[in-house]
């Protein structure tokens, strides 16, 4: 048991609900994957609507996968900062996502946001909003300082800086997943 951050390569935008057999989902316990926020931007910010209850609602993003490339290769300077390996994983990374062939990179925090606030509570969206101003800097330091200072993505720079899992930064590692 645990809270899970999930990542879904899908042809429907809003894929948890109505996964496909061929749908890849990832799925990582109580942390953040470091690189799957630099896929996105504020505006990729969506509401998943409960349609037999209308006071529930939870936030998640989805991009369309070419923009999130483009997104997440805008940000590879900011890797540097965690050395060359954490680079290559990057690079390695965007590899892993051009050969999928599914038109959307969806990205379902609900799970893990739950242990602190409501998934259908404002402050879900605003803590959204926080994690991705940390990566609209091009300064590598700035941005290091700003992981390391939010909540949120504490865990992740600490496995990844303490224990050199690099599931902490792209999320694929199933074997350092069960940690």
């Amino acid at each position: 048991m645990g809270n899970y951050t999930q990542l879904v390569f899908s042809d429907n935008p809003i894929a948890q609900n109505n996964l496909a057999p061929q749908d890849l989902d990832l799925y990582i316990k109580n942390m953040f994957p470091l690189f799957w926020f630099s896929l996105y931007h504020h505006k990729n910010i969506e509401i998943i609507e409960n349609p037999t209850d209308d006071q529930y609602y939870a936030y998640y993003l989805t991009i369309d996968k070419n923009q999130g490339i483009i997104n997440f290769k805008s940000h590879l300077n900011l890797w540097s900062v965690f050395g060359k390996r954490a680079l290559q994983l990057a690079n390695d990374f965007i590899a892993f996502i051009q050969d999928i062939q599914k038109q959307y990179i969806v990205l379902y925090v609900h799970d893990i946001l739950g242990m602190s606030t409501s998934p259908d509570d404002d402050e879900a969206k605003q803590i959204l909003n926080e994690i991705l101003n940390i990566y609209q800097t091009s300064n590598a330091e700035k941005f290091l300082e700003a992981i390391k200072q939010n909540i949120w993505l504490q865990p992740s720079i600490q496995y990844y800086q303490n224990h050199q899992y690099k599931f902490a930064l792209d999320g694929l590692d199933e074997e350092e997943d069960n940690l």
